[in-house]
């Protein structure tokens, strides 16, 4: 039986080299679990956002374009936050990124994946501005052994 919707986490990383790979995985990971439900064609998403708006218009058209049995895409979605998108956040670009974010929230899982050396207020204001984000470390939702290609999602 489904469970309510996943929490939304905020994930810092050193790198952004494994993140579409730890989507994927946490994505498998609910649906082995039958945690979320999962109407979309693809069970997860990822992108890499600039600090642009055609970067969040293009993400935004891409995840709307994979719904299929629903209006709106159900799955896990993957965001990587360049540092020019994270310094932007309290300007025009910053809103309009966090309204994208919050209208995916409403069906999806959504991890944001932001540089290690990001500063708190930045990670504070997502928390505030984005419905349901808390900050995890990434070893609370997955474990990532020694054989990078051998990653577990954790519940």
């Amino acid at each position: 039986m489904k469970t309510k919707k996943q929490t939304n986490s905020l994930v810092s990383v050193k790198s952004f080299a494994d993140t579409s790979e730890i989507s994927r995985k946490i994505a498998e990971d609910y649906k082995n679990k039958d945690l979320v439900d999962f109407s979309s064609r693809d069970i997860y998403l990822h992108f890499r956002l600039k600090g642009t708006k055609n970067s969040i218009d293009i993400c935004e058209l891409d995840i709307r374009s994979n719904k299929e049995y629903k209006n709106n895409y159900h799955g896990v979605v993957g965001f990587e936050l360049d540092s020019e998108l994270l310094e932007q956040l309290s300007e025009d670009l910053g809103s309009y990124f966090i309204e994208m974010v919050n209208r995916i929230c409403k069906t999806a899982n959504v991890i944001l994946y932001v540089p290690i050396n990001t500063i708190e207020s930045k990670k504070t204001y997502l928390v505030k501005n984005i419905n349901n984000l808390r900050i995890v470390n990434i070893s609370e939702i997955i474990e990532i052994k020694t054989n990078k290609n051998n990653l577990t999602a954790k519940k």
